[in-house]
């Protein structure tokens, strides 16, 4: 795409979960900080030419996934209109996609607490039950 000179855009799906460790979810909150520093240095390494990179950071969908979450999921977005905002937002040129905002805000406060006091009302959630525990959601495609 670079070498072509032709504008374009890269869209990377991270999550809210890769801005600060979650209790339970530590290799999923890794994934996805990792891909939002990666998809930081392609913004700034493409930012010279017509390549455009956006970041999504969605909080929790509704998809098959989600479905067998026994715990709150505030701002819980359909996947159609979770679409329709990412879709939005690349064409406006917002470099980071919040989904949706409010929860983007949220987390943005709890990161102003200090570490102890985050991981306390984080440790008292309940978390999603891992491959093998009850209560877990099979992952389509997944050999158990």
């Amino acid at each position: 795409m670079r070498e072509s000179g032709r504008r374009g855009a890269l869209v990377g799906v991270a999550s809210l979960a890769g801005w600060r460790g979650m209790p339970g979810n530590g290799a999923y909150c890794a994934s996805k900080a990792g891909l939002i520093a990666y998809l930081q240095s392609l913004r700034a390494e493409l930012r010279p030419t017509a390549l455009r990179v956006h970041t999504i950071s969605p909080g929790y969908l509704r998809t098959p996934l989600t479905a067998g979450n026994r715990f709150a999921m505030p701002g819980l977005l359909e996947a159609d209109e979770a679409a329709r905002r990412l879709l939005a937002g690349v064409a406006a040129g917002t470099e980071h996609i919040v989904l949706p905002r409010r929860i983007g805000w949220l987390s943005h406060a709890l990161d102003l607490l200090p570490a102890r006091l985050h991981d306390r009302i984080l440790l008292g959630q309940p978390r999603k039950p891992r491959a093998g525990e009850p209560g877990a959601t099979d992952i389509p495609g997944l050999k158990k």
